[in-house]
């Protein structure tokens, strides 16, 4: 009886190691989560927090300058802010001027190289989409005419693709030129 017993005793007291193992796997795996959950919430919400000081600082930025704005007014300094705010009308008159100029030579680019067809639909849209739907309206001049097999290999001869120079056949061959200087570029990232 006296075997029977210390048997029983050696099974309850001694867990088998695999099981306490696998037990503390689980259980330093649930803390890593609950720790790695806790310190990405903490940071979402400094995150956060940051965001809004941000924003808080942009508006107190304009308040205090409305205020000094007001403060000059109060001190007879109109003149002084007229001016101030003309030279501002000035700068900015200038750069509108210089982009509105930008764009309707972009849109006139980008016009001239659709068909009549394509033209109408072309007018009612912004320069930028103008500019990505002409780009998806024209084919290059050398379309159909490289083997894919052999692209940047150039049947007249030459070093720029039938080219006169690499700016050339770039703006009229942009696929070509791209993939010869793929091929050709030792280590070149894409």
């Amino acid at each position: 009886m006296e075997d029977n017993a210390q048997s029983e005793e050696n099974a309850v007291n001694n867990p088998s190691t695999e099981a306490g193992e696998n037990n503390d796997g689980m259980v330093s795996q649930s803390v890593f989560q609950s720790r790695l959950s806790k310190i990405s919430s903490q940071k979402n919400e400094a995150t956060s927090r940051a965001d809004e000081m941000s924003a808080r600082v942009v508006e107190l930025e304009a308040k205090e300058s409305e205020r000094v704005e007001a403060d000059r007014m109060l001190k007879g300094e109109q003149d002084v802010i007229i001016s101030e705010q003309k030279l501002r009308i000035e700068a900015l008159t200038k750069i509108e001027t210089a982009f509105n100029t930008d764009d309707a030579a972009r849109r006139e680019r980008y016009m001239a190289r659709l068909s009549d067809a394509d033209k109408e639909f072309g007018e009612g849209m912004e320069t930028s989409k103008l500019g990505k739907f002409s780009e998806g309206r024209v084919q290059s001049p050398n379309a159909g005419k490289t083997n894919s097999a052999r692209q940047g290999v150039n049947p007249n001869g030459g070093e720029f693709g039938g080219f006169s120079s690499y700016e050339e056949w770039a703006m009229k061959d942009p696929t070509g030129c791209s993939a010869h200087i793929e091929q050709s570029t030792v280590g070149f990232i894409k």
